[in-house]
């Protein structure tokens, strides 16, 4: 039971967006038992969260020292550069991941994002496609993606058809994780900048489990100069995550 108390205890600060707090109780469960792997991920998101993108990258590189190849921890690695915004690095991860596995929908995820964030929106919309096929179920996050990636291609009717296929009461509280930040992207990628808003202030409110994300998030760059911004949560005067009580570290240093 002691080498579960630092991961449940961090699950708890995650949920009540206390995420200093998280930090310490990952990092806590890492050094208890560091042959976990779901501890190093979790350590290394936590710290992605608090901006402390450097030590999110240490503590996948250290997890990866002392344990095999392994999916998850490459997705970890992936979603840092994402953050980091070094897209390069980012689709070089998800080629790997799916030399490691071809079926994998989290590497069609990092290549397609590192694609479309760098104008190649028709090459990473056939990422998205693929991993989507390749999947049994709909994977939120790539599905979120591609969404993005349509809009960001002129195809507006697609990205709102398939956004109410997903969320056909749009004036309905979302019911799965992760589809009110999904709402939000696809409204910002058409440019209705109005509902992007709207749907940011209700992950917010809901605490979607993507929302936290959100500064670093390059697809929603556009939106981050707004003024209405500071009155959503997202992003104090000086670019810091306003997400619980008192403000978090300030930008990120890309040294990765």
């Amino acid at each position: 039971m002691p080498r579960r108390t630092g991961r449940w205890a961090g699950s708890i600060f995650i949920k009540d967006w206390n995420f200093r707090g998280a930090v310490e109780q990952f990092q806590r469960a890492v050094a208890l038992d560091p042959t976990r792997m779901n501890s190093a991920t979790a350590y290394s998101q936590a710290l992605t969260i608090t901006r402390d993108l450097d030590g999110a990258l240490g503590a996948i590189r250290d997890a990866q020292a002392r344990l095999p190849v392994l999916p998850e921890l490459l997705m970890q690695k992936g979603g840092v550069f994402f953050l980091a915004h070094r897209f390069e690095k980012m689709e070089a991860v998800g080629r790997e991941l799916l030399t490691v596995d071809p079926e994998h929908t989290s590497g069609h995820w990092l290549v397609g994002l590192s694609l479309e964030l760098r104008g190649r929106v028709r090459e990473a919309i056939g990422e998205y496609e693929t991993a989507i096929r390749a999947s049994a179920r709909d994977d939120t996050r790539v599905l979120c993606a591609l969404l993005h990636a349509y809009g960001m291609a002129g195809d507006r009717k697609k990205a709102l058809d398939t956004l109410h296929r997903i969320l056909p009461d749009l004036k309905a509280p979302p019911t799965r994780f992760t589809l009110a930040y999904c709402a939000a992207l696809t409204y910002a990628s058409i440019d209705r900048r109005e509902e992007a808003f709207t749907w940011l202030e209700t992950a917010r409110q809901m605490r979607d489990t993507s929302f936290p994300f959100f500064p670093s998030d390059a697809r929603f760059d556009a939106l981050k100069t707004n003024d209405r911004l500071c009155a959503v949560g997202g992003v104090d005067q000086v670019g810091r995550p306003i997400l619980a009580v008192g403000a978090l570290s300030s930008a990120p240093k890309r040294r990765l």
